[in-house]
């Protein structure tokens, strides 16, 4: 079932389709608004925010690849399906390079067209809450975050927009591949230096005396023996944001020397002995809140004081199950356009592994194995033999009793039966039957099970 908060927007040329549309949407509880004309849908977009918009294909009007931009700029976080009479594959790979999340060939039956908007927000699972983040936040998310659902993830979002105005200095925490580069950039850009530079200094990358070159400049000598100053990042960065990554690398003379520069704002370049005053927003990431070396005495508890100002700790991949499929489907997406191809999904198998697998790479590691799939893949559907070992593996045996628990922490019994009974249906595809074996009870008592609960699964059988 469509969440009630939906709102869709039809821009067609076929009246038949538009019905079509209008019954399910309103069968559903959502609101749906159609038009024509893609100007009026662009005036609409202006003034409304829509979660959904049905495109379909007129020969005689604006151009889709144009439409689809100019709909995303003025309504950021919306999707996108592509309807199309005659379709191909070459458009349908056209349509997803454009943003698309969907495609559907014309005509299709009411239940064609019900199977794929059910798809599509249960796998985003859209509600009025998802949308309750600040306009200015959502315009400039970038990549991943673009999808992220979990309660964690908006709790996040909310903390950004508080953030941002501040001149306080941020530091992120988060393990590897949790993408913390991109809410480094998303504050920039909503914080009242955007217009200003942003910078970044790998502290892992550098030796003892390359990073503190790199981050307080250097005189280098020319052919002609003159002498060459290179500013340092501290000085490059201007008003804007300088992020420092794996701040837990700096060496502890260089702490020293950025600590009293932080606290003088200003310092003195060596070589030449000018100046700089120091104007910049620090924003700081590391796997973890320096605690242990800070005890091993490898980091001075001075200079986080002046670093940790704000701390935001994102959650890994494990942690925030609800974000694994939103993340799947985006990746998938980008995919296809690279790589040219137009894969429609995953099976139920591959979607049930990806679910319990632990993700100790996170969010770049779920990427790495959708980007593999998508090129071994040659039908519509991903299937397990193109996931690599270790994800099918450890979603099994003791492996996946592990990740179970873990994700079992903190829910009631009730809430445990039923995400049990609902994960195991979407993996029969909805199939009742099938899905009662597996729970070991009668199709009568899942029957009972779902009227209970409240379970409204789409029934394939």
């Amino acid at each position: 079932m469509l969440p009630d908060s939906a709102r869709i927007l039809i821009v067609d040329h076929s009246s038949i389709m538009m019905c079509h549309i209008n019954d399910i949407a309103k069968a559903n509880g959502c609101q749906c608004l159609d038009t024509t004309d893609p100007t009026a849908a662009l005036e609409l977009l202006s003034k409304e925010h829509f979660d959904l918009i049905i495109l379909g294909n007129d020969p005689h009007k604006m151009d889709g690849t144009r439409l689809i931009r100019k709909f995303k700029d003025l309504c950021p976080g919306v999707q996108i399906v592509i309807a199309e009479e005659c379709g191909t594959i070459d458009s349908a790979i056209e349509a997803f390079r454009s943003g698309a999340i969907d495609y559907i060939r014309k005509p299709s039956s009411i239940e064609e067209l019900n199977l794929t908007l059910k798809q599509i927000f249960e796998r985003f699972h859209f509600s009025k809450n998802d949308f309750q983040i600040a306009p200015s936040l959502i315009k400039f998310l970038d990549g991943s975050l673009t999808v992220a659902r979990s309660t964690k993830m908006m709790q996040i979002f909310q903390i950004l927009v508080s953030v941002a105005p501040a001149e306080a200095s941020v530091l992120i925490v988060g393990e590897q591949g949790t993408e913390k580069e991109l809410i480094a950039e998303a504050l920039h850009k909503i914080s009242n230096r955007n217009n200003e530079k942003l910078l970044r200094v790998n502290c892992s990358a550098f030796s003892e005396s390359g990073l503190e070159n790199e981050l307080f400049g250097q005189e280098s000598e020319c052919r002609d023996r003159s002498s060459k100053s290179k500013p340092g990042k501290l000085e490059l960065v201007g008003k804007g944001t300088l992020c420092l990554d794996e701040i837990g690398k700096m060496p502890l003379t260089t702490q020293t020397k950025l600590l009293q520069a932080i606290k003088e704002n200003q310092y003195w370049c060596s070589d030449t002995r000018k100046k700089v005053v120091l104007n910049a927003r620090f924003v700081a990431s590391n796997e973890n809140a320096l605690i242990n070396e800070i005890n091993k005495g490898s980091f001075r508890k001075d200079l986080l004081h002046r670093l940790n100002v704000v701390q935001i700790e994102i959650p890994p991949l494990r942690n925030r199950r609800e974000d694994i499929f939103p993340l799947a489907h985006y990746f998938l997406r980008y995919y296809n356009g690279k790589n040219n191809r137009c894969v429609q999904g995953f099976n139920a198998d591959v979607m049930n592994a990806l679910e319990r697998y632990s993700w100790p790479g996170n969010t770049n590691e779920l990427m790495n194995v959708v980007e593999r799939s998508v090129i071994l893949t040659q039908g519509d559907q991903i299937q397990l033999s193109a996931i690599p070992d270790n994800v099918k593996t450890l979603s099994d045996g003791f492996g996946r009793s592990e990740v179970q628990l873990e994700a079992w922490s903190g829910m009631t019994l009730h809430e445990m039966e039923k995400t049990h009974i609902i994960r195991t249906l979407k993996r029969n595809n909805g199939n009742r039957t099938r899905a009662s074996i597996d729970l070991g009870i009668t199709r009568r008592t899942l029957q009972n099970k779902l009227k209970e609960y409240s379970i409204e699964i789409f029934s394939n059988e």
